[in-house]
């Protein structure tokens, strides 16, 4: 398997952005005349919130499970990072 580059990577991540931005378009168009601008509006005003919650807890996660661990291995503690493996599992 050939290991990409940066610029591939990026460029990949992009497409999919852009798909999953035209995506949620179509939903948007039946969801405006179902509901109105009133009911547009508020799911606008609530997937803002929804996107930020969700951003900073898989940003937040990953990180602390990351540090804590390698603050174990650098303690030479190996049995205890296996259980910060497990327990968000």
């Amino acid at each position: 398997m050939k290991k990409r580059t940066l610029i591939e990577n990026t460029f990949i991540l992009s497409v999919a952005g852009l798909i999953a931005k035209i995506i949620s378009e179509f939903f948007k168009v039946p969801l405006g005349n179902l509901t109105g601008t009133i009911g547009l509006n508020y799911y606008q005003s609530a997937f803002a919130i929804y996107s930020l919650l969700t951003a900073a807890s898989l940003i937040g996660i990953p990180n602390s499970v990351s540090k804590l661990i390698a603050e174990e291995v650098a303690k030479n503690k190996y049995k205890k990072h296996i259980l910060f493996f497990e327990l968000p599992l």
